[in-house]
């Protein structure tokens, strides 16, 4: 049985709402240095596979790519960007998500959005930004997973 985690929750009606709000809150990281943009990227890494192995963990599919994509490229944000197939997604994968961003990655967060169908932007069901924190989310997202974890 899957249960929303306990923390706060920040929900907003649409994804404009939602984009203004992670504006808001990314991170901004001032990379003076090529040794400071070595190290930023080491750390990005790092998380990114650490992300990828719970996720592989969680799901235990032969065929990963077709539930779940991660974006590799990065940004002074302290933020991943990963998109789920709605089929995987309940409050069990976003706590243990969520214990990613604790302790060595406590500032950093991890952006969320869920499709239908992953590979048809047009069926986005809603966006999330799991912080340390707190979780920003939309409506629409929270109502889904709320269905989908009994």
């Amino acid at each position: 049985m899957s249960k929303r985690p306990k923390t706060y929750f920040e929900i907003v009606e649409t994804e404009q709402e939602f984009h203004d709000a992670s504006e808001k809150y990314y991170p901004r990281v001032t990379l003076k240095s090529k040794q400071q943009e070595d190290a930023y990227s080491d750390s990005d890494s790092m998380f990114a596979r650490m992300i990828d192995q719970l996720v592989e963990e969680c799901l235990f599919s032969d065929s990963l790519e077709k539930y779940y994509h991660q974006n590799y490229d990065w940004w002074p944000t302290q933020t991943r960007f990963l998109y789920f197939d709605a089929s995987v997604v309940n409050w069990d994968l976003i706590q243990k998500l969520r214990t990613l961003v604790s302790k060595s990655f406590a500032s950093w967060g991890i952006n969320i959005h869920v499709f239908h169908d992953m590979y048809n932007g047009s069926t986005e069901i809603g966006s999330m930004n799991i912080y340390s924190h707190k979780i920003l989310i939309t409506q629409a997202l929270l109502t889904y997973i709320d269905q989908q974890s009994p």
